[in-house]
């Protein structure tokens, strides 16, 4: 039996729309109809902020609301820069939710652009805190770190607790640049941060097949660390009309069950699909995907399964319309935490088994 977050069960379960007027939604099929959902997103009330996001001192954003808000692509990210060229090796960006609320954390999957021309290396932490502006950073271990390559677009993910927490804080090492001969500010670029209330762990043992391609590259919709051409903030994507076809491995003999999906849209295509799986030789619809472009801009949908997908082939069928991605990325369910009474048993089983060995 799936969990059911309190925070998803906001969404609707027939068509669920993210913010921005319904730019994107979900339509299942007669089979998976109340089973297959949108992950809500806790950081975004009717397309703004839930929330406050607050630099440090002497550093301004150009759109920090990219960290939380999903959006993805050409100029969603977000932008911080000294008013100076002096170097300062410390950079923070909190976000912190209004009194009262909270948020699940069970996954954390982070993305972070790095331009081509920065002196050095942009490397982060994310940590996650449950006391606000007085929580005390420094005795928090970091939840994800990233490498912030220079030219890279990179996604990372992680599993964490499922516990509670209302504030998270990004640490990131600043970098200044030269372009057209001049020295600019020490500056800070991240494109996105998404915590989603479920346990996952991301399933990468999975190739993918393309009946049809336009432009791109299908081995970039699973590359996790892609070139950056330093010209805008996309990676490189796919973009083709016919079908996706992602074959997985098996994992310990058994075939993979398939819980959760993620879902990058590119640029200025729009993405609208249908999500099948292969169930003993016979295609079954689970439901029909769009992701409408706003603005030159994709999107970042995260979509719940409360019912596994035990299969080795996905199908993403275009219908014959023209469709950009960026990345996709397909979770399992994480093992469940063993409760401390059990971790007793076990340590208490684990001595016994010792002693009759001597």
């Amino acid at each position: 039996m799936k969990r059911f977050a309190l925070l998803t069960l906001l969404v609707a379960a027939v068509c669920v729309s993210l913010p921005a007027a319904g730019q994107v939604s979900i339509t299942p099929s007669v089979e998976w109809a109340g089973k297959v959902r949108a992950y809500a997103n806790p950081f975004m009330d009717g397309g703004a902020v839930n929330g406050t996001i607050t630099g440090p001192l002497l550093w301004s954003a150009s759109t920090s609301a990219s960290l939380v808000n999903r959006r993805s692509d050409q100029g969603a990210y977000g932008r911080w820069q000294r008013s100076s060229t002096t170097a300062d090796d410390t950079f923070q960006a909190t976000y912190q939710m209004p009194a009262g609320q909270t948020f699940q954390a069970g996954t954390v999957i982070a993305v972070q652009s790095v331009y081509t021309g920065y002196y050095n290396n942009l490397p982060y932490e994310i940590r996650l805190g449950t006391d606000g502006t007085a929580t005390d950073w420094s005795s928090i271990a970091p939840s994800l770190t990233g490498p912030g390559t220079i030219a890279k677009k990179t996604i990372r993910t992680t599993t964490l607790d499922g516990g509670m927490y209302n504030t998270f804080r990004l640490d990131a090492v600043p970098s200044g640049y030269f372009h057209a001969g001049s020295e600019f500010p020490l500056t800070v670029d991240f494109d996105e941060i998404i915590i989603l209330p479920d346990r996952l762990e991301h399933i990468s043992d999975v190739t993918v097949a393309a009946s049809n391609t336009s432009w791109g590259n299908k081995d970039f919709l699973l590359g996790m660390d892609n070139a950056y051409d330093g010209t805008n903030s996309s990676s490189p994507g796919w973009t083709g009309s016919g079908t996706l076809t992602f074959t997985f491995g098996l994992i310990d003999g058994e075939l993979p069950e398939i819980d959760a999906i993620v879902f990058w849209s590119y640029n200025n295509h729009d993405a609208n699909f249908t999500l099948k799986y292969m169930d003993n030789g016979v295609e079954v619809a689970v439901a029909d995907i769009s992701m409408i472009r706003e603005g030159g801009r994709g999107w970042t949908l995260p979509i719940q399964l409360d019912k596994s997908i035990k299969s080795d082939t996905i199908i993403l069928d275009f219908n014959g319309t023209p469709a950009g991605l960026r990345e996709v990325m397909f979770f399992t369910s994480a093992p469940p935490i063993p409760e401390p009474a059990t971790l007793t048993l076990l340590a208490l089983g684990g001595l016994a088994m010792l002693r009759r060995r001597r």
